[in-house]
């Protein structure tokens, strides 16, 4: 690697040549004598080098070389050497001065190097504190990194020519050029196309017109360009209006005027391209002109300016890419579609072979994304009768409808479990499918429930492992390396988990109340439970105490009873029993007496 840079017009041309006044008996008055300290100059800057940077271990000077003021230098390092020569040139008499520096690396022309480019930058940031300009001359570091980048630009470029080429035949027709709105933008480019075709007349009969436009101009015809209508809609005031003008002979003002009656027909970002890309493509194409014109017009680069271009390149090729998928998929030919359906079904037909072949040889049977699916949907339906089941003739709860499930990867409702409680105590089950497809993949099936407070519990991931085999390709057959399975054990404690909440943690009042009326009895204070049970669970947690849940509702199943008090014996006691205000055992006492 060869490098190239000028140093001009030196602040103080005693850095390099001392001058000092001295008698001289033989011209019997003062002379001038000049005295030549470059040597001492350039090996200060070698001095400073090897301060600077610890990869320098050394350096060996070779002398003046080749003419007077031409120092050269060895520096090493631990992995290469380099060589720097100092070239300084005067003028008028010393008064003027210039210094060349050459820098050479024997590096390998496909791997940077990275500290040679570390030296001339360290040069030139020292050296411009004595000189007032700095010219770069030759750097083939720098021309490596721009034949690096230039063939990654051209083939964005055209990619980009191609796409907006394509998408605007399609959508207005091959004459989209022709229209009002595209026309000034391509006969401003006439002269190029002209040139173009001069210098290689074989492309004298082909539509060039988008080939010759530059970046910038492919810039504004997809981001700027607006078509308008043939015609003019013109009011009574309007044309009135014009008149006046005419009259006055005020045509900047005439044509000002036409302007804006002009009727937009397609705003060609806004109607065609914006939907292909993100918000930030036009960000990145300004970036791209700017790094494209940067090494067409064979600027310096640097390793971290190479990089920095080359990731906004490639990024905008990518945008570009992608645009043109989506627009591919979004208006695919007949003929291209057909092909996706062959190629679909070649491939699936040999995956179907080989699962085949491994199912008739080891056993294995390894499952398709689909089929994976309908084994968890399967497993699904599988939970969902479980807990309909259960709780089929509960009158705590009511089990919801099981939701149609899609093969997506986002989180779905399975069903709800109300309770005729409170509405505080309802949750909803929910499900989440990971589906990988392929031989030793692992899929899940990720089940929680959601309360009404939006906390998850019960949070359960399952398992379903599609089995692997490789070929023996000596016995030309398939051998097992992995069983397929299904995490049913974790599958079944989910199941039971969720059964065991409903019956015993769902209900939080009444897992309160089974504990307070277990003091009641230990202390001997009132129960606040009726002691009798509700007409419609039969079970015995009718509410008589309105801090705990409404009074004469049944904390078990929510339905109200209607409880009255016994005149006779002060005991409550259910509507449907006794008479007269008296409980059973009050009125079964007055009538054998």
């Amino acid at each position: 690697m060869n490098i190239e840079f000028m140093f001009n017009d030196i602040k103080d041309i005693n850095l390099i040549y001392s001058k000092e006044e001295k008698y001289n008996e033989d011209w019997g008055d003062n002379v001038t004598e000049v005295r030549y300290i470059g040597s001492d100059y350039c090996k200060n800057i070698v001095i400073q080098l090897k301060s600077h940077f610890t990869e320098i271990k050394g350096f060996n000077y070779n002398g003046q070389t080749i003419r007077i003021a031409h120092e050269e230098y060895d520096i090493k390092t631990m992995e290469k050497k380099y060589s720097i020569s100092f070239t300084i040139d005067t003028f008028k008499n010393n008064t003027q001065a210039q210094l060349l520096i050459n820098l050479f690396s024997s590096s390998d022309i496909g791997k940077y190097d990275t500290f040679l480019e570390k030296i001339k930058i360290f040069i030139k940031k020292i050296l411009l504190k004595d000189w007032k300009m700095c010219t770069w001359i030759i750097d083939e570091q720098s021309e490596y990194l721009g034949m690096e980048l230039y063939p990654l630009i051209f083939k964005t470029e055209n990619k980009m020519r191609a796409f907006i080429n394509k998408v605007l035949t399609y959508k207005l027709g091959i004459k989209w050029m022709k229209l009002i709105g595209f026309k000034n933008r391509i006969k401003d480019k006439r002269t190029t196309n002209v040139d173009f075709k001069r210098i290689v007349p074989e492309f004298d009969n082909i539509n060039d017109s988008l080939i010759c436009l530059t970046v910038e101009s492919l810039k504004e015809l997809m981001l700027e360009t607006k078509i308008y209508e043939t015609s003019f809609d013109f009011s009574d005031t309007d044309i009135l209006k014009l008149h006046e003008k005419l009259v006055e002979d005020d045509r900047n003002s005439v044509f000002q005027k036409l302007i804006q009656l002009r009727k937009l027909k397609v705003d060609i970002w806004r109607d065609v391209f914006k939907k292909y890309f993100d918000n930030n493509i036009e960000n990145s194409i300004k970036d791209f002109i700017k790094n494209r014109n940067h090494v067409a017009h064979n600027k310096l680069l640097t390793n971290a300016s190479f990089e920095k271009m080359k990731q906004n390149i490639l990024e905008v090729e990518i945008k570009f890419d992608k645009a043109d998928r989506l627009f591919s998929d979004e208006e695919p030919s007949d003929e291209l579609i057909e092909t996706w359906d062959s190629e679909e079904e070649e491939l699936l037909n040999e995956k179907e072979y080989i699962h085949d072949r491994i199912s008739n040889e080891t056993g294995i049977n390894i499952l398709f994304s689909k089929e994976i699916f309908e084994l968890f949907k399967e497993k699904i339906q599988e939970l969902y009768t479980e807990i309909n089941d259960c709780e089929y003739f509960s009158y705590a709860v009511e089990v919801s409808k099981l939701n149609n499930i899609e093969d997506e990867p986002i989180n779905q409702t399975l069903f709800s479990i109300e309770s005729n409680v409170d509405e505080n105590f309802n949750f909803y089950v929910w499900v989440l499918f990971e589906i990988t497809e392929g031989m030793g993949e692992d899929s899940y099936m990720n089940l929680w429930i959601e309360k009404s407070d939006m906390t998850n519990i019960l949070e359960t991931k399952v398992i379903y492992h599609n089995g692997e085999a490789h070929e023996d390709a000596m016995e030309c057959y398939y051998v097992p390396d992995s069983e397929s399975y299904f995490g049913d054990k974790v599958f079944k404690r989910f199941i039971e988990d969720l059964k065991r909440y409903i019956s015993n943690d769902m209900n939080t009042i009444k897992s309160e109340v089974d504990n307070h009326d277990y003091l009641v009895i230990k202390k001997g204070e009132n129960s606040p439970l009726a002691d009798f049970p509700c007409w419609n669970c039969n079970q015995n947690y009718i509410s008589v105490d309105d801090n705990i849940y409404t009074y004469g509702h049944c904390i078990n199943c929510g339905e109200e009873n209607e409880i009255l008090k016994c005149i006779g014996c002060g005991k409550l006691y259910s509507a449907e029993d006794g008479g007269g205000d008296l409980c059973n055992y009050c009125l079964e006492k007055i009538e054998k007496e």
